[in-house]
């Protein structure tokens, strides 16, 4: 009866330790038997659980482990891609003071205009071999090739800002309207480059982004 009261009670430890001594008496106990075979069956269930959860917490120690891992990379490859981003900036501004030759012959051509807007291009590329997902810089490219005219490549940097930053930034939103406009404006760019799925990606971000802001 006591046996049986730790079986109820879920100590099967207990049970089995009483089972064991009523079958050192009597070996042929039936009950004794079953109830041996039971509480070995449910140790062994409770076993298997609980190596189970310390699996399962070894895993997830070892997930938030890579997760933090991987935030520590991410935030010495943007370290060290912003010098890059911020030349790139820097050049950027340039181009825009640059005032274009007047008739005396005072002034930049647009061929030193556009060099100004390549370096800051070349800047920005070497930003993102660095951090390849560096949205703003993939966002500022897209911007300094528009200007170069290179409308199909600025609609893939668009493309790819928004793929690499959170819906709750204005980059996100910023790429998506950047990229209908070169839809809109531009549409003699490569249909492989900018089709009828991207406009409405674009679309649809525009449209989120505001709800996910608030």
């Amino acid at each position: 009866q006591e046996a049986e009261a730790f079986v109820k009670a879920g100590k099967y430890q207990r049970a089995l330790g009483i089972t064991l001594q009523i079958l050192a008496l009597d070996p042929n106990d039936p009950e004794a038997q079953k109830r041996k075979q039971y509480c070995e069956t449910q140790l062994a269930e409770e076993e298997l659980k609980f190596e189970t959860s310390l699996a399962e917490k070894d895993q997830k120690l070892l997930e938030q482990l890579a997760k933090e891992n991987e935030l520590r990379r991410q935030r010495l490859a943007r370290i060290n891609a912003f010098p890059e981003y911020h030349r790139a900036r820097q050049l950027d501004e340039d181009a825009r003071r640059m005032r274009l030759q007047d008739e005396a012959g005072t002034g930049f051509t647009i061929a030193d205009v556009q060099e100004k807007y390549q370096e800051a291009k070349r800047a920005l590329t070497a930003a993102l071999e660095k951090d390849r997902t560096y949205a703003e810089a993939l966002y500022f490219r897209g911007q300094v090739r528009h200007r170069l005219g290179e409308f199909d490549f600025a609609e893939v940097d668009f493309k790819e800002a928004w793929d690499y930053s959170s819906d709750s930034i204005p980059v996100a939103l910023a790429a998506a309207m950047s990229q209908l406009a070169i839809a809109v404006l531009h549409p003699h760019a490569v249909v492989e480059v900018r089709d009828v799925a991207a406009r409405v990606q674009a679309l649809v971000r525009m449209e989120w982004w505001p709800q996910k802001a608030e």
